[in-house]
């Protein structure tokens, strides 16, 4: 690629870039933003022991499946199938919910 392309591409990104984070709020509290999404599950006859990025540990039973999601505000494990431990780090900041068919148990 030449030289100029690249550098007329990078200014055009960092003209956008600029722009984009101009539209924001200066004091403009974010919330329900998703940092991380992920998916779990094990199959018949098996087990997984998961280390969460805050350092709580998930370990899923046999033929299980859960989501994990976590906000700037929350942290929320979502059994879909079979049966979880779960060793939590604590956070006061971002409280652990669990929910379990129609049950919410907060951590």
């Amino acid at each position: 690629m030449d030289g100029g392309i690249a550098a007329s591409i990078l200014l055009f990104l960092s003209i956008g870039l600029y722009q984009f984070t101009q539209d924001v709020e200066p004091n403009a509290q974010v919330t329900g933003i998703i940092a991380m999404q992920n998916s779990y599950q094990t199959a018949v006859g098996e087990s997984n022991t998961i280390n969460l990025p805050d350092d709580s540990i998930l370990v899923l039973n046999t033929n299980s499946f859960v989501q994990v999601k976590y906000t700037a505000n929350e942290r929320i494990i979502e059994l879909q199938r079979g049966e979880i431990n779960i060793e939590v780090a604590h956070d006061k900041s971002r409280p652990l919910s669990v929910l379990a068919g129609a049950r919410l148990s907060e951590r």
